[in-house]
């Protein structure tokens, strides 16, 4: 009894964290999908999230890879690796496409804001 609800508890876990990311995901898809979205001067707002997310993900990653060092117990280790990968996946996801998708549709990053966070 006491693993299941453990197991439920986890489940829920994990998909209310997901759950608004998702959400957000369709939300900005949705967004890029509209021809016009560019045309309402909200090219500094984009590029202020774009190059925010940037920097927090390098700033997690930096606070995962710490963590890992000093981690002893192997199923921290290995959460911490998957955390890892994931972060550098979405980092990656963002330089490879999202930031040159933008570039092309509003332009570069106003000055001041790097083109990798």
């Amino acid at each position: 009894m006491w693993e299941q609800l453990k197991g439920w508890v986890a489940g829920r876990i994990v998909r209310e964290t997901v759950r608004p990311w998702e959400e957000a995901g369709r939300a900005w898809r949705a967004l890029a999908a509209r021809d016009d979205w560019s045309d309402h001067g909200d090219r500094d707002a984009v590029w202020t999230v774009v190059t925010g997310l940037q920097s927090a993900l390098r700033a997690v990653d930096e606070s995962v890879r710490h963590a890992r060092s000093a981690a002893a117990d192997p199923a921290l280790r290995r959460a911490l690796n998957e955390t890892a990968y994931a972060l550098a996946s979405t980092l990656e996801t963002v330089e490879a496409h999202i930031v040159p998708h933008l570039e092309k549709r509003i332009g570069p990053p106003p000055k001041g804001e790097s083109r990798h966070g």
